[in-house]
């Protein structure tokens, strides 16, 4: 049986307020080698400062040729993560970015 995991994307306008707004979700298996994800900023689009777009773009960017299947499985990397890694979700939670960040994989 396939190990499908999802990491929950969270965009935090005031870091201090710690209020976030769920924006996106990643679903991931290491052994069936799917990546899916999708962004939606509108809950956040009256926060979002220009970089933060730009980091939202670039995320889209390294994820789509990924999820399209334009990468073999085993050279996907999203920022230095590999894909092929059965603890991705997990190193991408203990990634902590201040505005942008992931939930413990379910």
């Amino acid at each position: 049986m396939a190990d499908y995991k999802y990491s929950l994307v969270r965009y935090f306008p005031d870091p201090i307020k710690d209020e976030p707004a769920n924006v996106g979700i990643i679903l991931h298996s290491a052994g069936e080698e799917y990546l899916g994800f999708r962004f939606d900023l509108r809950r956040a689009a009256s926060k979002l400062s220009r970089p933060d777009r730009q980091t939202f773009k670039h995320f889209q960017e390294q994820l789509l040729p990924i999820e399209n299947e334009d990468v073999a499985w085993p050279d996907s990397y999203f920022e230095n993560y590999a894909l092929a890694d059965t603890g991705f979700l997990d190193r991408l939670a203990d990634y902590m970015g201040t505005k942008i960040r992931f939930t413990a994989p379910r």
